[in-house]
């Protein structure tokens, strides 16, 4: 317990139930999955592209080829997953 003036704390060791945990944070991932997705889906910073970024754009990839036409995120599943797996103290990250 640590009292001072205009603050109270308590703290107590709480040892849950993991199966319980690791339960609910399971049912969780679905609606992580939809938070995952809002948040993670690319845009561009300013719309419409300027020219001059258009230019640029197509200039990087007639340098660099193909391989940049494309970007690749990983799968929103994927992040759920992680994610859960460090709530249940699983696995770092």
């Amino acid at each position: 317990m640590n009292v001072r003036e205009g603050c109270t704390s308590i703290k107590k060791m709480v040892y849950p139930a993991n199966a319980e945990i690791a339960a609910a944070a399971k049912l969780k991932e679905e609606k992580l999955l939809d938070v995952i997705r809002e948040a993670s889906e690319a845009r561009p910073s300013k719309l419409p592209i300027s020219p001059e970024a258009l230019a640029d754009w197509n200039t990087f990839i007639a340098k660099h080829g193909e391989e940049f036409s494309m970007l690749q995120y990983p799968s929103w599943q994927e992040n759920a997953e992680k994610i859960v797996k460090i709530l249940l103290d699983k696995e770092d990250y």
